[in-house]
């Protein structure tokens, strides 16, 4: 991830810090000259009389710049470490997901042999909190029978369909999230292609690059129509009178299905 402009400032500015105080303490230890060390400690000189005259106002500033550079740059770790931990949360839960997988596929033909031998069927297929309830408290805590494993799975079905239905929901938000990012960006290069010179190299560039998030929006979802409408512009701002048609007819056929938005007019 690119640093922000305001944690390159906060970088930038400790450095110069850094740097500005070790030239001083050179130059006063006379590592560049008698000149040099004579005139800096002339203006050290002055510095201390200034801090003399002043010193609780100097004090007091001190103070509250030697707190707040620490916790400034503090919360930025700590917001920094948030980020990392949202961005890297999808691989995880991937890695916890496949490894379960793995578990169950491997106790698959256990359960399976299992449930074909003589066992007792009475409430097999009933639920083990109505049946035997302390049976899930011992899943909880890692102490589990073969029975137990094989019912859990038998009678989990409807539980597994209503899961696949809240997940079938929540990819079908996550897509439109991505969707409506992906239409931000292509605002954003729309805009900045806006400000330069038509035809010039960085106006084409930021063109094809809203174009390109147009795209790949439509990948998402094919018909929406922002998306199709935002690729419709650009393919016009590149000359692309074909390619710009094409859009607007699926402009049109998109719009069908939503009533409540208005089709574009067509300049």
């Amino acid at each position: 991830m690119e640093s922000g402009t305001f944690v390159r400032r906060v970088v930038f500015a400790l450095y110069f810090l850094i740097i500005s105080t070790l030239i001083v303490v050179a130059g006063v230890a006379g590592l560049f000259g008698s000149v040099i060390e004579v005139w800096l400690e002339t203006r050290v000189g002055e510095i201390q009389r200034l801090y003399g005259d002043h010193k609780a106002v100097f004090d007091w500033s001190i103070l509250i710049l030697g707190s707040s550079i620490p916790a400034v740059t503090g919360v930025l770790a700590i917001l920094k470490g948030f980020y990392y931990a949202e961005r890297n949360l999808p691989d995880r839960l991937n890695d916890l997901l496949e490894n379960a997988s793995h578990k169950h596929l491997a106790e698959r033909p256990a359960m399976l042999a299992y449930v074909t031998q003589p066992i007792d069927r009475e409430e097999f297929l009933v639920p083990s909190i109505y049946s035997h309830p302390f049976a899930r408290l011992g899943r909880m805590l890692g102490i589990s029978s073969q029975h137990y494993r094989t019912k859990e799975f038998a009678c989990s079905v409807d539980l597994f369909n209503g899961e696949l239905n809240t997940l079938s929901a929540k990819t079908a938000e996550i897509e439109n999230r991505m969707v409506t990012g992906r239409l931000i960006r292509g605002a954003h290069f729309s805009a900045k292609a806006a400000v330069l010179p038509v035809d010039s190299s960085e106006w084409r560039d930021q063109v094809s690059l809203a174009l390109d998030e147009y795209r790949a929006a439509l990948k998402i979802r094919g018909s929406d129509l922002d998306a199709l409408e935002g690729a419709a512009v650009q393919h016009r701002a590149l000359g692309n009178d074909i390619e710009e048609l094409k859009f607007l007819a699926r402009v049109v056929v998109a719009a069908e299905h939503e009533p409540l938005r208005a089709c574009p007019e067509v300049s």
